[in-house]
């Protein structure tokens, strides 16, 4: 019927949108750890435009932006992760206040 094709449809778009934002963000994980942190940056930044409300993606950028020296964007979006309900972002923003950021 139409509406169990439309149904599939929608699903599927979820699904491969939900596969990408895991892939990207994969990919920004592993570029950090390489120390890559401006392919890293770049990853995170796709996997936000999938889901912006995830404060764990907001949470990524903000450490690979205070890895890239840009401790201004960081810490906004850092608040962004916290203000999406990131648990680990207020301990990075505390440590960016003792280190004079």
């Amino acid at each position: 019927s139409e509406v169990h094709e439309a149904s599939f449809r929608w699903l599927h778009g979820l699904s491969s949108m939900v596969v990408a934002r895991i892939a990207w963000t994969s990919k920004g994980i592993a570029l950090a750890e390489l120390g890559r942190h401006e392919e890293a940056l770049q990853a995170y930044e796709q996997a936000i435009k999938i889901n912006s409300e995830s404060g764990e993606l907001w949470y990524f950028k903000g450490i690979t932006l205070s890895s890239l020296n840009c401790p201004a964007d960081a810490r906004d979006t850092l608040y962004t992760a916290l203000e999406l309900g990131h648990s680990e972002t207020r301990e990075a923003l505390e440590g960016m206040h003792r280190e004079g950021y």
